[in-house]
């Protein structure tokens, strides 16, 4: 079985000189068909003067056209094409990653095929073209393959007639009708004749077509073995060199010797055209440059192997005598041409291209390996001897049927003998390309399409991850897109066995993502995760974003709501890990050392994600608000903790509660208008943190209008004596500016008076007695974890840190107004059990704390 691919046609014939070889003199006009009959210097000169102005164009085209400049471009127009993703047609989406990449190799190889191989980017571009010449070939196998897969996998009907049947109910049945049947019902051989296209498909693409056809015109510019004629003719038949006398095809090997050298080395240039051709899928090409070159016979050789059928009987088997007659197809002697094929190509003193142009229709394995470049001939040969053997072996097994036109030929010992399936062959081929030492045995595209043809996802999976784990070495950033997209794809046609089967690929794409800048991707690359991993990838990657805006924040959030990701979990997640972050770098705070070392200043704000319109997170971010106070509270970094308030909107408390009472509401159990204690507790510590805040920067205004306090004027020493008439300007000067003085100095006093009256008011109601205690949460049932705990620790070291120290202001600003009556009720204030401010005081500190008060009242 073998399906042609060809390429279009072109005419040999309208290229040759229309002249007769007749003189050894003659082979030498036949290389001015190339080369033209010029051959001054002016000729080379401008070929030359050509060839730069072409390398220039090249280098022109490479640093302006975004095809060869930029091929991450396709990382945007892959996600386009997956992101539109449809169950029905999902195999057009491979399709259009094919189209995707086509520009690009095409302008690569362009480019490639014009610049120097010395120019510096050269290596580097050829690198990428093969990357993604690559990638589209796989592509194509992956849509080849799989299609057929599916259509197997949803196939409800069985053929109409089984082998046996198609005998008993037909008169005559061909060949070819067999093999169609094998094909059809046989999935291993219809599935390794769609390989077997793919990588002729492939050659061909690859092959320098311009070369070959330079090279197709010197090989066809005599005919037949003409140079051997002329010694022959020339001799009279008794040539002194040991050539041949006859010019038939079997002349060489019957008689022992050889062809004129000339006419050796056209044979071979057209053996290895012609079996070139056969390896790019253009057998009738092949057959073409044959007649062209005035080898007929070769060419009338190569189609020995087509299966026979006479279209003259109908679909019952019955002879159609009252229609005319159509020609039969195929080959009635198939059998007995594959076996003189065989023996043919058991001949080794036969040139191996020779000999490698019939193996594949007579499944000689060696002789198609004698003359294997790369990896993808080794496949080839092997696929193309499993084919032909399957074939074979299922024709034989009806051959002794009377309704069976053709007569079987015994093929030679061996022909049968290896009993192989794909994976038997893969292992073969593997142990052939290291024994030969080929350089590109089993490159990492190799290794994937190996699995694609076995249908082995889950052990391609295992294998790229490998890769991943390897420090990625093996795996650029071309086929890390590649592998993506195709993890993507087996997933939705529901080939992998788990779901985070190449969840480790993805996530390593995302980070490739990240890398490039490509923000707006990362999302829906993620959304294709298990849908815990989707929460703790994107989680990560937002929290390496430290130096975005906050509406960036809420654009990448507004993002992965679209793509179907949790983003309240997520941005939960964010400024928890955030936190947790910054506290493996504070320093031993729960300890009771005496001093706490400075925390550094962390630009956190990772509880900005927590501040997004697009959820109700107000809860959470009043959390973890109040969680990043308290550790700076701790190092006593005011700064900070204001900073962090200000990133809060100021109706926080408000907000909370709403939320809390839109989720009561879903919540029968919860009782009406009462907010659950961690809420409540939460609100209680952001309004205990600000005040404190508050009075702090009370303190410093009321500290600076103490400060501020107007000097009286001196008076001029010229009026401190007897004054005299011209001292009277004098004195009216200094009476004008102690007038203002006391002005000046009543609005002081009543501006001091006030600003006092309000520190006192709010260190005593917001701080010192503050309901409850300051920083005490209420009573509550919860269950305590291993978080709350150490909240509780916090609260209470930042008590017995910022309680004297509001007291020791009250203090200050007591005696300094001489409030001496307040002053005394402050021991009763901080002993009051209500409070718990004397719990705040080391017991040294309590004591020297009231004997400042009882030396205030003393005074």
């Amino acid at each position: 079985m073998q399906k042609n691919t060809e390429s279009p046609q072109f005419n040999l014939g309208e290229t040759f000189i229309d002249t007769e070889v007749t003189s050894v003199g003659r082979r030498v006009s036949r290389k001015s068909v190339l080369y033209g009959q010029k051959g001054n210097m002016s000729q080379l000169e401008e070929q030359s003067s050509f060839m730069n102005n072409t390398a220039l164009d090249a280098i022109m085209q490479l640093e302006e056209n975004p095809l060869i400049k930029d091929t991450g471009r396709l990382r945007k127009v892959f996600h386009e094409i997956a992101a539109d993703f449809q169950s029905s047609i999902i195999f057009n989406q491979l399709q259009h990653f094919e189209r995707a990449l086509e520009p690009h190799v095409q302008q690569l190889r362009s480019v490639l095929k014009d610049i120097p191989k010395q120019h510096h980017k050269y290596a580097e571009l050829k690198e990428t073209e093969v990357e993604l010449s690559d990638e589209l070939f796989t592509w194509r196998l992956v849509c080849s393959l799989y299609s057929d897969r599916f259509l197997v996998a949803t196939q409800t009907e069985s053929p109409e007639y089984t082998v046996e049947q198609l005998l008993l109910r037909k008169e005559y049945v061909s060949e070819k009708e067999i093999i169609d049947h094998l094909v059809q019902s046989d999935t291993q051989i219809r599935q390794a004749q769609l390989v077997i296209d793919w990588l002729e498909l492939t050659a061909l693409e690859g092959s320098n077509l311009l070369a070959e056809k330079n090279s197709e015109l010197m090989i066809c510019g005599s005919k037949g073995w003409e140079m051997t004629l002329v010694e022959l003719e020339r001799s009279r038949g008794k040539s002194t060199l040991d050539v041949v006398s006859e010019l038939d095809m079997d002349a060489p090997l019957r008689q022992g010797r050889y062809l004129h050298s000339e006419d050796v080395e056209i044979f071979d240039s057209l053996n290895m055209a012609v079996f070139r051709k056969i390896r790019t899928g253009r057998l009738t090409q092949a057959k073409e440059l044959l007649i062209a070159a005035g080898f007929p016979q070769l060419a009338v050789r190569l189609v020995g192997w087509y299966p026979f059928h006479d279209p003259n009987f109908d679909s019952e088997g019955h002879f159609e005598y009252s229609v005319e007659r159509k020609p039969v197809e195929g080959n009635p002697r198939r059998s007995l041409w594959k076996k003189i094929a065989w023996s043919f190509c058991e001949q080794t003193k036969i040139s191996p291209y020779e000999r490698g142009s019939l193996a594949p229709f007579c499944g000689h394995l060696k002789s198609m390996l004698d003359v294997a470049s790369d990896w993808m001939d080794i496949l080839w040969s092997h696929l193309k001897v499993f084919v032909d053997q399957g074939i074979e072996k299922f024709v034989r097994k009806y051959e002794t049927t009377t309704r069976f036109f053709a007569k079987v030929e015994d093929l030679p010992e061996g022909y049968l003998k290896t009993e192989w399936d794909l994976e038997a062959i893969f292992d073969s081929v593997e142990a052939f390309s290291s024994s030969k030492g080929m350089t590109d045995k089993m490159r990492p595209i190799h290794v994937i399409q190996k699995c694609i043809i076995l249908d082995d996802c889950d052990g391609l999976i295992e294998q790229a991850e490998l890769w991943l784990d390897n420090d990625r070495r093996e795996i650029d950033r071309n086929t890390l897109r590649f592998l993506c997209h195709l993890t993507i794809f087996l997933k939705r046609v529901h080939k992998l066995s788990s779901d985070t089967s190449g969840a480790a690929i993805i996530e390593a794409y995302i980070k490739e993502l990240k890398d490039c800048s490509e923000h707006g991707l990362i999302a829906w690359y993620t959304s294709e995760l298990p849908e815990e991993q989707q929460i703790l990838v994107y989680a990560a990657y937002l929290e390496s974003l430290t130096t975005i805006p906050l509406e960036e924040k809420n654009g990448l959030l507004e993002l992965g709501k679209r793509c179907g990701l949790d983003v309240k979990k997520i941005a939960v997640l964010v400024a928890h890990s955030t936190r947790k972050r910054q506290e493996e770098d504070l320093p031993c705070i729960l300890t009771d050392v005496e001093e706490i070392p400075p925390l550094p200043v962390f630009k956190i704000f990772g509880h900005q994600w927590l501040l997004w319109d697009g959820v109700p997170l107000c809860g959470d971010a009043i959390f973890h608000n109040n969680a990043l106070c308290r550790e700076f509270l701790l190092v006593g970094d005011l700064e900070n903790v204001a900073g962090t308030l200000d990133m809060l909107p100021d109706n926080i408390v408000d907000l909370v509660k709403q939320e809390c009472i839109e989720a009561m509401s879903v919540d029968d159990n919860e009782e009406e208008g009462v907010l659950p204690s961690k809420e409540e507790n939460a609100i209680r510590e952001h309004i205990c943190v600000r005040s404190y805040l508050q009075c702090q920067e009370a303190f410093e205004n009321w500290l600076m209008v103490l400060n501020s306090k107007p000097c009286p004027p001196t008076k001029p020493k010229t009026l401190e004596g007897p004054m005299g008439s011209h001292h009277y300007a004098e004195q009216l000067a200094f009476e004008k500016k102690e007038h203002l003085y006391k002005k000046d100095l009543k609005k002081w006093e009543s501006r001091l008076s006030a600003i006092t009256d309000r520190i006192i008011r709010r260190l005593r109601e917001e701080v010192i007695e503050f309901s409850g205690g300051w920083l005490i949460d209420l009573p509550t049932s919860d269950d305590k974890d291993e978080e709350s705990e150490r909240r509780e620790r916090e609260l209470d070291l930042i008590r017995k840190d910022c309680l004297p120290k509001a007291c020791s202001l009250l203090y200050q600003v007591l005696l300094s107004s001489k409030r001496i009556e307040e002053i005394q009720q402050m021991e009763a204030i901080i002993m009051n059990p209500e409070y718990q401010v004397s719990k705040s005081f080391r017991e040294d500190e309590l004591e020297e704390f009231l004997e400042k008060i009882w030396r205030a009242n003393r005074t």
